[in-house]
């Protein structure tokens, strides 16, 4: 069953590793990405490929009637097969890389999917929290105002109040469906299938944290150890790379085409005699046929292929630099994002539990007003928010440092 406040539903929780795999293996955008493989792998029947044999008839109906029957044969040179297959196994390998690379970014896509919705049920959470809150200060309100102790006024701001709060309780209930049905989607379910992720602070008390928050039991490493990373384990380098590789052997086989294929033709010869004495003259003819490499000798594809190879270096150039300027950056807002989710876990969040307290015992008592009471609830609602804002951009961080390495840093 769905709660209509927070969009939970009553089945086990799913945890990040979990959802990761999952999606991996049943998602229809991962299954899309694998199968570019059996496609690659085509490659080497097609680098098998011979030239067809041709068969020759020839029939002159005057003068001699000469009647040929032959075969013609070309004879490819053995490294042009060898230099194909060479070919083919650089570009399945290439492919290989680029499925890794897609559903390294399709892992991200659902990481970033499974963090939406943690968030979102903390939204919910919290504004559940606040309208609670509310409903308390408007009883007490009512109460007062029943004794003569406050004037009608502050029943009204308590009511109001309350009616926003349950407004923004709808509005983020129906945001939890949404990143649910989103993460549901991603990952080859079905859109209202059940789904419930752990609350945050279950993830601060087991294993998890250190997939979803900050582990300040460990410092974190240097940058140019991340960069050194992303220049050995980032797949758009990988790729780059590769395809340098596919293109080189490419430019091999360009260049063993040049040699021609010679053609062998032979066959049987049946003629009439013309001459003093008519007779049938049978016999056999065999013959070579070879091109001359004189007009063309691949300089076309050897040209386009030596471009192409230029340019890539000069992408992976430029691939070396967007990956180190795409870890610092990441780096950079993941120290950010750290140091204050810190500072929200070790003080605020305390400090503003024990405000919102001390303001309800104070209201209580009548040592203060409406106003300062659902100024302070809302303070630490806010507050509150602030942190789960803190999280989720540690989190943006983290995935993205992680896309910009090309491997987990869990």
């Amino acid at each position: 069953m769905e709660s209509p406040q927070t969009g939970q539903v009553s089945t086990s929780d799913l945890y990040l590793m979990p959802a990761l795999d999952e999606a991996i293996l049943k998602s229809p955008r991962a299954s899309a990405i694998r199968s570019l493989l059996p496609i690659a792998k085509s490659g080497y029947l097609q680098a098998t490929v011979m030239p067809n044999p041709s068969f020759i008839y020839l029939q002159n109906f005057k003068a001699d009637q000469v009647k040929e029957v032959g075969a013609s044969i070309p004879v490819e040179p053995p490294w042009k097969l060898a230099f194909r297959l060479l070919a083919a196994k650089r570009q399945i390998t290439q492919t290989d890389l680029e499925i890794v690379q897609n559903l390294w970014t399709l892992r991200a896509d659902v990481r970033r999917a499974y963090l939406d919705l943690i968030i979102a049920q903390e939204m919910s959470a919290l504004e559940t929290e606040l309208a609670g809150i509310f409903r308390q200060f408007l009883d007490a309100a009512q109460e007062k105002y029943k004794s003569g102790a406050v004037p009608q006024i502050e029943v009204e701001k308590a009511r109001l109040a309350t009616q926003q709060a349950e407004i923004e309780v709808e509005r983020q209930a129906q945001r939890v469906i949404l990143a649910r049905q989103h993460l549901n989607i991603i990952m080859g379910r079905s859109v209202d299938a059940p789904l419930a992720v752990p609350r945050l602070h279950t993830v601060i008390a087991q294993s998890e944290q250190s997939k979803l928050l900050p582990d300040f039991a460990h410092d974190v490493r240097p940058l140019s150890e991340f960069i050194a990373e992303a220049m050995e384990y980032r797949p758009q380098l990988k790729v780059i790379q590769q395809t340098i590789k596919t293109n080189g052997a490419n430019l091999t086989t360009a260049f063993g085409n040049i040699a021609p294929n010679p053609v062998l033709t032979f066959g049987h010869l049946t003629a009439n005699d013309i001459g003093p004495t008519n007779g049938i003259t049978k016999g056999y003819w065999a013959g070579v046929n070879v091109d001359i490499p004189v007009f063309d000798v691949q300089q076309g594809n050897v040209a386009r292929l030596r471009a192409t190879i230029k340019q890539l270096k000069c992408e992976l150039e430029a691939q070396k630099n967007i990956a180190t300027d795409q870890v610092a950056a990441s780096y950079r807002r993941l120290l950010i994002a750290r140091q204050v989710t810190r500072a929200y876990q070790e003080r605020v969040l305390a400090t503003s539990k024990t405000v919102v307290q001390m303001t309800k015992e104070s209201y209580q008592y009548g040592r203060s007003d409406i106003t300062a009471a659902l100024v302070a609830a809302q303070l630490n609602i806010q507050t509150q928010t602030q942190y789960l804002t803190a999280v989720s951009e540690y989190q943006q961080a983290l995935t993205d440092l992680e896309q910009a390495v090309g491997k987990p840093l869990e």
